[in-house]
Formats: structure tokens, C-alpha cells, sequence
């Protein structure tokens, strides 16, 4: 659907009388996403995706309605494909202090709620959690090829049987999936908005852990020491923030050489300081 299809489906559902202005702010393919002005000024987002990802991300809007920092749906259609919800006003720059943030996210993690699952993973594609992730390390690994050693990613193998282990009894939440800092929006230094779930059953930690490895200047300013310390507040064990912290950072530097090849040589730095060679990093 292109904006003009767009345009009439909000007029004909009263969601608008008529557009006073619209930019796309990003999307290709089957996936766009508009800023819309109404004809009182006010703004709305409306996104175009596939059928199922629209239908998968108002779930989790509806079941975090609570949840200040996640936009009201507007509107939905997953036949039309098309999601309106509303517009969070501020920068997707990062321009907060990084342990604040860090303190922010995991103010929202500690809020998420046990969902009714039959599998964990991606709500279209429910799975195993352990085949959940060993599926995202081998396409990353066939991005990374010898950038990181095979002795690293049979490490990251073994992290995968920790977390998943049968002993852990991971409890199913609903996760945001995709809480990247570009997913984020700042005002005044604050966290206020969070956008574009993908909509994922896991643990809250999964959701911390992927926001800090979404971007490597915040990952380096906390650091995994700081990481440790914060994340025990939700409960997890340094050993089980380790594992998690290696799977997820393994995961991003392969979608880093697909996505945002300029962080690579930072992401491999940093993996090499801290994780190369069978975890240089001590646990004390």
C-alpha cells in the first residue's frame, strides 16, 4: 500500500479528516514507516509491514498498555497491513548518561509479565529457546566466518546450554525483541519512547542485554563490570549475564557486518578484550 492507500483507510476509519503533512521516515520493500500530521497538528505514526508482524506487534502493545514508554495503538488493520499508534516526540540520538539508561531499561524489564506460550523465540515462529538461539548463531557465523576464532564460537555454543538449561526453568515473558538504542527515543535526557517490537518469549534479560550490544559506544561506557552489578538487581546470576552477554554480543557483531559495518572493528575490540579465547574475563 502506498501513502495515498494509506491516507484513505484513516479517513474512511475516522482517524484522521485530512492530512495537513507526511514524511517517511524509513522502509523499504514491504516495510514503511510514516509520520503523519493531522489536521489538528497533532502527529501519528502509521507503519505497512507483513500480516503477521503487524498483528505479532500489537500484541505486545495491548499487553503492555501500562507501560508508559511503549506507544498507544491507534489503529490496526493486519489485512491492510497497517499499524497507526501514536507519535513519541524526541531524538533517537543517544544524549543520556549510559548507567541511567541502563538503570531505565531495566526498570522495564523488571515489568514485563509471563505470557501463555507454546514456545519461546519469535511469536510468528515459536521454538525451542535453545534452537531459538543456536539458529541466530549460525547465520551470524556465516557472516563472521574467521573474524572470531571457532574456539570463540564453541564458547558461545556452551553459553547457549547454560542459559537454556534444563536446571534454569526459563519462564516465557513477552519481550520487545528489538530494543536496539535506534529504537529508542530521547527527550531532555530521557528514555521516553521505545518502538518497533518484534515481539519475542524469553527472559527480561534478553531485552537489557540486546539494548546494550545494539550499540557499542553504550555497551563500552558501562561496561561488563557495571553490567554484572546492575543486572543482579533482576536476579540472574553473574555466570547467566556472562552467557547471555556472549550469545547476544556474538549475535550483533554478525548482523553488525550485515547492518552497520562502520562499529564492526569496535565490536570486535571489544569482544577481544573481554570474551576472546575462552573468556579471558574472570568471574569473581
Amino acid at each position: 500500500m502506498d501513502i495515498k492507500g494509506v491516507i484513505r483507510v484513516l479517513i474512511s476509519n475516522d482517524i484522521v479528516k485530512h492530512i495537513c503533512n507526511y514524511d517517511q521516515l524509513a522502509g523499504e520493500h514491504k516495510n514503511k514507516i510514516w509520520l503523519i500530521e493531522k489536521e489538528d497538528n497533532k502527529k501519528i505514526i502509521v507503519k505497512i509491514s507483513d500480516e503477521v508482524s503487524i498483528d505479532n506487534e500489537v500484541k505486545f502493545l495491548d499487553f503492555y498498555r501500562e507501560i508508559d514508554v511503549f506507544p498507544n495503538v491507534i489503529y490496526h488493520n493486519s489485512k491492510k497491513r497497517l499499524l497507526c499508534y501514536e507519535y513519541i516526540q524526541g531524538d533517537i540520538k543517544l544524549n543520556i548518561d549510559s548507567m541511567e539508561l541502563l538503570r531505565d531499561i531495566i526498570l522495564i524489564a523488571k515489568a514485563y509479565k509471563i505470557c501463555d506460550s507454546d514456545g519461546y523465540g519469535y511469536l510468528k515462529k515459536l521454538e525451542d529457546y535453545r534452537q531459538f538461539f543456536m539458529n541466530s548463531i549460525f547465520q551470524s557465523s556465516k557472516r563472521i566466518k574467521t573474524l572470531i576464532d571457532y574456539q570463540d564460537y564453541m564458547m558461545v555454543k556452551h553459553k547457549i546450554e547454560l542459559i537454556t538449561s534444563e536446571e534454569r526453568h526459563v519462564d516465557k515473558y513477552l519481550l520487545h525483541g528489538d530494543f536496539g538504542i535506534n529504537n529508542c527515543v530521547f527527550r531532555n535526557k530521557k528514555l521516553v519512547g521505545v518502538v518497533n517490537s518484534a515481539s519475542i518469549v524469553g527472559e527480561p534479560i534478553y531485552d537489557v542485554i540486546y539494548a546494550l550490544c545494539s550499540n557499542i559506544r553504550f555497551l563500552s561506557s558501562v561496561g561488563v563490570n557495571n553490567i554484572y552489578l546492575a543486572l543482579s538487581d533482576l536476579g540472574y546470576s553473574k555466570d547467566v549475564i556472562n552467557a547471555y552477554l556472549i550469545v547476544v554480543l556474538y549475535i550483533r557483531i554478525g548482523t553488525c557486518i550485515k547492518y552497520d559495518s562502520y562499529d564492526l572493528q569496535d565490536y570486535l575490540k571489544f569482544w577481544e578484550d573481554n570474551f576472546s579465547n575462552s573468556n579471558k574475563l574472570v568471574l569473581k
